[in-house]
């Protein structure tokens, strides 16, 4: 029953996290008693939550994008969705968090550069 995937941060408030899913356009409430150091609304993340006690929470491992991507991962998601028959998000996950490690390593790379999705591999 877990939901894996990109979520756009919607809301944040003490103890909760508002995300909107960027495949399906699903909302869920995050219950998160940490206070996440560098999110904000707006940003893009790969995250999986799981469900437990009426709630949902994040499991440990999780991947945020630069805030500079999010526009690029979020028109990238709208493009696939389109011309792709399913839309496999699976493959955008994949896809997006090549290219958050890749801006890790390469700092001198602009985020935009990297996370430039027009018919070019990594």
């Amino acid at each position: 029953e877990t939901q894996y995937g990109l979520f756009e941060v919607q809301k944040l408030q003490k103890g909760q996290i508002r995300l909107c899913s960027l495949y399906g356009a699903s909302k869920s409430t995050i219950t998160e008693r940490r206070q996440l150091v560098g999110l904000s609304v707006g940003d893009v993340l790969e995250c999986r939550l799981v469900p437990f006690k009426e709630g949902l929470y994040f499991s440990p491992a999780y991947c945020f994008h630069p805030s500079d991507a999010a526009p690029l991962i979020r028109k990238e998601a709208a493009r696939r969705q389109k011309f792709t028959s399913p839309p496999l998000e699976v493959e955008l996950i994949f896809d997006c968090a090549t290219r958050a490690l890749k801006v890790g390593r390469y700092r001198q790379i602009s985020v935009a550069n990297i996370y430039t999705f027009e018919a070019s591999a990594i």
